[in-house]
This record gives C-alpha cells, structure tokens and sequence, in this order.
C-alpha cells in the first residue's frame, strides 16, 4: 500500500511542477499568439484544454499538501523537533543557494539583454529580474542562504516565494507531532485545537502555508482513524466535493474573493490525494511515476531560470532573424524549453538533490522515537 501510495505521489509532484511551468511560460509569452495559422489554432486549442489545469494555486496547493503529506508524526523530544526543522532549512536552502548561484553566474557572464528585449516586445517587465543589480555577491550570499527561504524575498526569477511557508508550515507539523505525542490530552481534542491553528494560519499567512498543514494533518487522520471511515459511499461523496471546490476556486480566484480560492484549491487537491489513495491502492509501480517524482522538485527551481535563459533567446532569435511567424517561434521556444528542463531536472536529481540528500543524512541521523 506504502509503495502505490508514493507512486502516484510521486506523479502528481511531477504533473504539478509541470503545470506551474507552463503557466509561468504562458504567463506573458501566450498573449500574442494568434489563429492566424494552423499552429496558431493548435497552439489555442490545447491550451484552452490544458487551462483548466495551469491555475497557479491549484497546483503550488497540490505540490503543497503532498509537501504536508510526509510529515513524521513520531517526534516526541524538543531535540527532534530542532533537528527536523534544522533538516528542512537545509534540504530547501542549498538547492536554493547553488541555483542562486547558477542565475548569478548567467546574469553576470551572458547579460539580460535578452529579458530587456522581450520585455520592450511585450510591454511587460514581469520577465525583468529582481534584486541582481543592488547588492552584487553579498545579496547573493544573503539571499541564497537566508533571504528566500526564510524571509521570503524575491531575488532574480527564482520561483521560490513559497517556500519560506512551507518551510514555516512543516515547522509548525514537527510542533504539533511533539504535542500529540507528550501532551497527556485526548488526541481528539488536540487534533481539533490544531486545525483551528491551521484555519487561523491559513487566514494570517496565506494558502501555502494552509495547504501544507492539512496535508499533514490529513496524513495523521489516515494513519489513526481511517479504518473507521474507509468506504466507496466517502470517496464518492468526497470527489463530488473535490469538484465544486476547484469549480468554485476559479470563479473566486478571477472575481474579488480571490482569496478564497487558494483556500478552497487546497481542500480540492487534499480531497484529490485521499480519492486517489482509494482508487490507486491496487495500481502497479511505475518507472513513470518514479522519474515523475524524482524530477518535480528540479522542474520547480529550474522552470524559471530555463524560461529566461534557454526560451527568451530562442524567441528572440525567431523574431529578429527568421521569417517565421511568432505562433511558430512561440512553438518551438516552448518544445525546446520544455525538453531542457526535464533534461536538466534529471541531472539536478542525480547530482545536487542527490548531495544534497547524502549530506543531510550524514550531518543528521533517522530521526530516533523512544515510542515504538
């Protein structure tokens, strides 16, 4: 059961990162795509199919409560507490430092002349970095080891203004695995106080930070109470709901209410992770779902450099010195672009996630439970 359970996990890390890239990609480069062309209206079918699932919070709420999901709720000393949240900041923060350093390096070595280019093109200075010109290698240092993951500034087009909740997120999990296993308080009642914690979280710091607490919750519900409530009657009932939550999420997050919808697409995608462990508990492992996985993290991180470094050029060079049109320019950007990044996603898994993983686990040992 474990093992289906990461599978399809794991896959829907990867779709979500995925997601999140296309629409960074469609963000500003799909306006002036037209049906002027065969490619034009292939490029605007598939997208208005494919929309319904670029919603930026819908999947940041995904990847977010799947974030939760993997909480331990075996910490009962303050030692484990320390030494899990000491884990997190640096299983965030160094991939976050080398990939700083990477942008810095471009930025230095091969210039933004491009980004100013298509930014002009667009009348959008979204594309336009953030913080490489005011503090050099010292806001470089600053920011890579301190400034994104805990304070949550933005620096270049590093997509990580998330990840200072998550991380905040799965601080407050450790915190609530050690009251839930030395407090001598009824689990019911400590289980309610904390999702009243996690509604109030939710309305102070927004829905990543929300997402990443239910689904851990969620994680602790299943281990202790989901023999009670296992039923077709549930999930049925549960994907009706997950379906008017994300039907409602949109509508809320074009209209005044837009935050709401955040909310209302975390409770969606929880919902969707719980249907799935129902529908998918016979299902096989999957090379797919394992690559999918391995991968997701690197797609998130790198998405975004990859946009300003390998698509930007590309559309430059398709607009200035060929004569093809811009549905076509905009095509390839997009193949190339796309391909790149799964290539260097996978070398990022097998060479710095990798470091990464050994290094933290030589620093810190298994977490160790004096309950069994």
């Amino acid at each position: 059961m474990s093992k289906n359970r990461i599978q399809y996990i794991d896959l829907l890390k990867g779709i979500a990162c995925i997601c999140i890239f296309w629409g960074h990609f469609n963000y500003v480069l799909y306006s002036k795509v037209d049906a002027g062309d065969a490619c034009g209206q292939i490029i605007i079918f598939v997208n208005s199919i494919v929309r319904w699932f670029l919603n930026g919070p819908m999947m940041v709420s995904l990847f977010c409560v799947i974030s939760g999901y993997f909480i331990s709720w075996k910490i009962d000393s303050i030692r484990n507490v320390i030494k899990y949240c000491i884990k997190r900041y640096l299983r965030l923060t160094i991939p976050v430092f080398i990939i700083s350093v990477i942008c810095w390096l471009l930025y230095t070595f091969v210039g933004l002349d491009t980004n100013t280019y298509i930014a002009n093109y667009f009348n959008n200075d979204w594309l336009l970095p953030v913080g490489v010109k005011t503090g050099g290698l010292a806001e470089l240092v600053f920011n890579g080891l301190f400034g994104i993951v805990v304070i949550g500034r933005e620096y270049m087009w590093l997509p990580t203004w998330m990840l200072h909740h998550m991380l905040y997120g799965q601080i407050l999990l450790a915190i609530f695995s050690y009251l839930i296993n030395k407090l001598h308080i009824k689990k019911e009642v400590l289980l309610i106080s904390m999702i009243i914690i996690t509604i109030a979280v939710g309305a102070l710091r927004g829905y990543v930070t929300f997402a990443v607490l239910i689904g851990g919750l969620y994680k602790y519900y299943k281990e202790n109470y989901k023999s009670k409530f296992n039923s077709l009657k549930r999930y049925i009932a549960e994907s009706i709901l997950l379906l008017c939550f994300v039907i409602i999420g949109f509508f809320t997050t074009t209209e005044k209410l837009n935050s709401i919808g955040p909310i209302l697409f975390s409770l969606g995608m929880l919902l969707l992770v719980d249907v799935l462990s129902f529908f998918c508990k016979s299902t096989k492992p999957s090379r797919l779902c394992k690559f999918s996985g391995e991968i997701s993290f690197g797609v998130y991180l790198l998405h975004m450099p990859s946009i300003i470094f390998i698509a930007l050029p590309i559309l430059r060079y398709c607009i200035d010195k060929s004569s093809v049109s811009y549905n076509i320019a905009y095509a390839i950007s997009l193949l190339t672009t796309f391909v790149s990044i799964i290539i260097l996603s996978y070398i990022w898994s097998i060479t710095a996630d990798k470091l990464t993983n050994t290094m933290i686990n030589k620093i810190f040992k298994p977490i160790s439970t004096k309950s069994t």
